[in-house]
């Protein structure tokens, strides 16, 4: 019998070891890799190796993908779409958008989704996150600050703008538009100071001295109009009336022989260079050269009737009266003009010059082949 109980007791334990898997041979599960797992493997246990959160071949260690990512042929990718870390690493993301994080309206970085910042904080462009104002002053001042007290900053004392830190302008210096400037130069607090040679101070700012009108600096194309009544103005410059639009239709004639565009009158010489720039001047139809007193006394030509008085235009009428002839110049422009031999005829040497001009009289010839006209 003790024999027999011996045996029994035997065999029973060694099922429960076979049962165990115990022993060198084992018998037991294969641990995995890449073996047995074509995907990846997390805490032992195969995976199919293709998603966001078990990513991975060949019984690899899984590994996540993050946002912005896609798992690819086992591996974690940046996405070709979208945004996230794998293509906005540096910035943050508005929807699809990447952005660059410094902007109060979308701070951020690393791909994650950008935050607005609160009124009154700013995006900080180390950390990319908002911060509070620095300090009450420079946040909302416009002048300068002295600590958190905000001043005007147009003081000599205290000069600045944008909440900069208030400065103390040196001797012989004032505060200019929030800057330490010259206290003797040109500027809006200054509008008599002083500028450089060729140049002067105008409504608080140098102008060239040819531009100067009194309180205005005119353009460079422009010209200083007196309407005769103290009245200045800034013109357009011009040499004949097609340069001239709307009411300022008339090249007018200066005395300096330049021309500035202001509204035609009875009283104004209107500069032309052919009969077509005179069309809309109403009596004034013939482009003359400028007279005064049977003498050129400009180098240009004006608006002026057409009726065959001495220097007026012979435009389709031939004839003039006497001792004058229809010249006919280069540009076809036709006018009653004494013929001439030399300049000194023309009565205004450098201005008035003897040139060729063609006749077109109707009952005589010309007296000379040439015509006084402007040089």
């Amino acid at each position: 019998m003790r024999r027999f109980l011996i045996l029994a007791a035997s065999i029973f334990l060694a099922g429960v070891a076979a049962s165990c898997g115990g022993g060198d041979g084992g018998g037991g599960a294969e641990a995995c890799g890449a073996s047995n797992c074509a995907g990846c493997c997390e805490n032992g246990v195969c995976k199919s190796g293709t998603d966001m959160a078990g990513c991975g071949v060949q019984g690899a260690q899984c590994a996540t993908c993050t946002a912005g990512q896609t798992c690819t042929a086992g591996k974690c990718e940046a996405s070709s779409t979208g945004c996230g870390p794998g293509n906005c690493p540096t910035g943050c993301c508005v929807g699809a958008t990447c952005r660059s994080g410094l902007d109060s309206d979308a701070c951020g970085q690393g791909g994650g989704a950008c935050a607005p910042c609160k009124t009154g904080e700013s995006c900080d462009a180390a950390s990319r996150s908002c911060i509070p104002p620095t300090s009450g002053c420079s946040s909302t001042c416009a002048g300068c600050c002295a600590g958190n007290a905000c001043n005007a900053g147009t003081t000599a004392g205290a000069c600045g703008s944008g909440g900069a830190a208030c400065a103390t302008c040196g001797t012989g210096q004032a505060c200019v538009n929030g800057q330490c400037a010259s206290a003797t130069e040109c500027s809006p607090t200054n509008p008599t100071g002083s500028c450089n040679a060729g140049l002067s101070c105008v409504a608080g700012a140098c102008c060239p001295n040819a531009q100067a009108c009194q309180t205005k600096c005119c353009g460079a194309q422009q010209l200083c109009m007196d309407d005769g009544k103290g009245n200045y103005s800034c013109q357009q410059a011009c040499t004949t009336n097609a340069q001239c639009s709307g009411a300022d239709g008339c090249c007018a004639l200066l005395a300096n022989g330049a021309g500035a565009c202001q509204p035609p009158s009875a009283n104004v010489r209107c500069r032309c260079a052919t009969n077509a720039d005179c069309t809309a001047m109403s009596g004034k139809t013939a482009c003359v050269p400028s007279i005064d007193n049977g003498v050129v006394i400009a180098k240009s030509y004006e608006c002026r009737p057409n009726d065959g008085n001495a220097w007026n235009g012979c435009n389709g009428i031939t004839t003039c009266g006497s001792g004058y002839d229809c010249m006919v110049d280069t540009a076809k422009n036709q006018f009653c003009t004494l013929g001439c031999a030399t300049d000194a005829t023309c009565g205004n040497p450098g201005v008035g010059c003897c040139k060729p001009a063609g006749c077109d009289n109707a009952i005589s010839s010309c007296k000379f082949p040439n015509a006084c006209v402007p040089c």
